[in-house]
């Protein structure tokens, strides 16, 4: 998938967004690879690293911030293909529908 220049600048701030909201719920070590990765503007790899810490911490966010965290993904093209997890697309959409359940 080919984004240009404003679409990156687009996500990475609406992906910025989401970290601020929740900053609070992860820990400085697993924010610490995000920053790494988005300074060397790898937002593809942050987004992955940052979902799966999401994941393993059990961190609930509720439904609406979940529809911009999938959004995001998908507008970066990780429902085709992921860095870390190969099962990272299904493990984000079963992670987004249990947050619109307890929200």
């Amino acid at each position: 998938m080919t984004l240009s220049t404003e679409d990156y600048r687009r996500l990475e701030f609406q992906f910025r967004s989401v970290i601020e909201a929740l900053h609070s719920g992860l820990g400085a070590k697993s924010l610490s690879g995000v920053e790494h990765y988005l300074s060397h503007s790898e937002i593809e790899i942050a987004f992955e690293i940052f979902c799966l810490n999401l994941f393993e911490q059990g961190v609930e966010v509720g439904h609406e911030l979940a529809s911009v965290i999938v959004d995001v993904g998908r507008s970066l093209g990780l429902e085709q293909e992921s860095i870390y997890d190969p099962n990272f697309w299904a493990r984000l959409c079963a992670w987004s529908e249990r947050q619109s359940e307890s929200s």
